[in-house]
């Protein structure tokens, strides 16, 4: 139960970075939209933006080997469980898309699992549905 706990302030760390970050720019990008002049800079901020996340989210944790930054403060990574070395898509599939883009779907999607899996084990267990399918678990330091 421990883990769960640092899985759970490790996301909300990435949150609050994403969110600071995202803020920025979308602020940034608004300023400059008040003046036509300035609005191609506007789209650079977003531009900035989309980069920065996949900055974070992406090559961040590809290479410090499964590590965001909210992960890395609480001693976390995520490993395949076949072995091999994570790479760049599925850093992006499960760091971008499924935490962040399907957060609606996502958190239904791991009650629903972890309740069937329950049945089927006899037993209960906490089972996190984006990471069986990706083939993927987070280990404790």
């Amino acid at each position: 139960m421990k883990l769960y706990l640092k899985r759970m302030c490790a996301y909300a760390v990435d949150l609050l970075i994403t969110a600071v970050v995202l803020n920025i720019f979308l602020f940034s990008y608004q300023v400059f939209q008040l003046d036509p002049q300035m609005a191609v800079k506007g789209n650079y901020m977003l531009l900035c933006a989309v980069l920065s996340i996949l900055f974070l989210f992406i090559y961040i944790p590809t290479k410090q080997n499964g590590q965001t930054i909210g992960k890395m403060l609480f001693h976390l990574r995520v490993v395949n469980t076949n072995g091999q070395k994570r790479t760049w898509f599925q850093s992006f599939l499960r760091e971008c898309v499924l935490k962040f883009s399907f957060i609606v779907f996502l958190i239904p999607m791991d009650i629903v699992y972890t309740i069937m899996e329950s049945i089927r084990q006899r037993k209960i267990i906490i089972c996190i549905g984006h990471d069986a399918l990706l083939n993927t678990e987070v280990l404790g330091g």
